[in-house]
């Protein structure tokens, strides 16, 4: 039953991602699509906080072996403008995904 249960979990997070991706991230030959968030700020009850950079992937494909400093390649699918950002830390949140912090390089 569990194996089942995971094997529905994976399908539907890489159907969320396939439809809300905005951003094709490339790592050498390794390519992969994701959600990506720019830097900004957050106002959060008058508290004003920086958000950096970041890109949420399937924990399958943003758990691949990034070294620390990796430079990613970000790529918008319409304008195909790029940039260039350094892998900083990633963070799962338990339901299948995970959390890549960037900054620039």
């Amino acid at each position: 039953m569990l194996a089942g249960y995971a094997l529905l979990e994976a399908r539907a997070n890489a159907a969320v991602v396939a439809s809300l991706s905005n951003r094709l991230v490339t790592f050498g030959a390794f390519a992969f699509t994701a959600i990506f968030e720019d830097a900004g700020t957050v106002a959060l009850s008058g508290l004003v906080e920086t958000v950096e950079p970041r890109l949420m992937g399937v924990t399958d494909v943003a758990r691949a072996a990034l070294p620390h400093d990796a430079l990613l390649t970000i790529v918008h699918p319409v304008s195909l403008a790029a940039v260039q950002l350094k892998f900083v830390r990633s963070e799962p949140d338990g339901s299948g995904f995970h959390t890549l912090y960037l900054r620039k390089p």
